[in-house]
């Protein structure tokens, strides 16, 4: 109901008002929100392609491959890691 949703509002209004200022920390769940973009690179043909964390992109769309790395996988990228 609407009531409903301006409580929720309300609520998260004041708890990062309160975060900002008293200094303490906002936690973000649940939902889907993209924290940023992974640039991967095709072995087989040597496509270079961007995606965001929010799709599967391991397969090369531009000729199929699942021989696909993460440019960053060195540096800072841990999309990968498990898989």
């Amino acid at each position: 109901s609407r009531q409903t949703f301006q409580n929720i509002i309300d609520s998260a209004r004041n708890k990062v008002a309160l975060a900002l200022t008293q200094g303490n920390a906002i936690h973000i769940r649940g939902g889907n929100y993209t924290l940023g973009s992974c640039k991967f690179k095709c072995l087989d043909c040597g496509e270079e392609y961007s995606t965001n964390y929010d799709k599967d992109r391991y397969i090369c769309p531009s000729c199929g491959s699942k021989r696909t790395i993460c440019e960053k996988k060195n540096r800072s990228c841990h999309r990968r890691r498990g898989k």
